[in-house]
């Protein structure tokens, strides 16, 4: 008889990056109004975004609310993934959402929870898509293992290496996410691999840690209007982050 070796036990990082996925375009809205805004401000402010989302998803996510404290809407938050190279990204470069969408005009915004949770800021954050039916919402950090971590950290990884992000303490994430729907632990991978840290209100730009772009072109893109709005944030090509 084999012997059975105990399985690996997965748990957040600390601190716990998190990701904000955003056109170019965006983000000189975001040095514009000194940070990012939730979709409600967008809205109230009458401030013009250049919108990649699915308008039905939106609709929903509306009129979901959130836990009371912080309370309000999904809309009355700023969403963060867990992870970069997202299903989202993979179902914009697929032209599902728009046709003329090119992936290499997105940057990551980054910072962690833990940031967020220092700077006084109130957040909520799911362990699934939050819209999805399994997800569950949470107020404190300390319930971030809630979070499927195997889902994110297990093999295969992609590669971070090669890029100076071993100056910030983000890991390699796992390359798969999508359903299989005879294995139980990977039944709802999917939704698992969006959960959701939220941040109500507005996120200020001087929170980020740094930067991520697709090319070296659009990193020095990106330091351009950083540098024309004297704002000092590493910016890095990663190329791993994206499909």
């Amino acid at each position: 008889m084999g012997i059975i070796m105990p399985s690996k036990i997965y748990t957040a990082p600390n601190p716990t990056p998190i990701f904000h996925m955003l056109t170019i375009e965006n983000f000189k809205n975001v040095l514009c109004y000194g940070g990012l805004l939730c979709r409600n401000l967008l809205v109230s402010s009458g401030i013009k975004c250049d919108d990649i989302s699915y308008g039905n998803i939106q609709e929903r996510r509306h009129q979901i609310y959130v836990n009371d404290p912080p309370g309000g809407t999904l809309h009355d938050y700023v969403p963060f993934y867990f992870a970069p190279r997202s299903p989202m990204l993979y179902t914009l470069m697929c032209g599902n959402v728009r046709s003329n969408f090119e992936q290499k005009n997105v940057i990551y915004l980054v910072t962690s929870a833990q940031k967020v949770a220092a700077s006084g800021m109130e957040y909520v954050f799911y362990n699934a898509h939050a819209i999805m039916a399994l997800a569950t919402c949470f107020n404190t950090l300390s319930d971030l293992n809630k979070i499927d971590w195997k889902i994110f950290l297990e093999y295969p990884i992609y590669n971070n290496t090669g890029y100076n992000l071993v100056t910030l303490p983000i890991p390699a994430y796992c390359t798969q996410w999508s359903d299989i729907a005879d294995k139980p632990e990977y039944a709802n991978r999917k939704s698992l691999r969006q959960a959701e840290f939220n941040v109500k209100n507005k996120v200020d730009i001087n929170l980020f840690d740094c930067i991520v772009t697709h090319n070296i072109a659009k990193q020095k893109e990106v330091e351009d209007l950083l540098l024309k709005y004297g704002i000092s944030i590493p910016v890095f090509v990663v190329p791993s982050w994206y499909y």
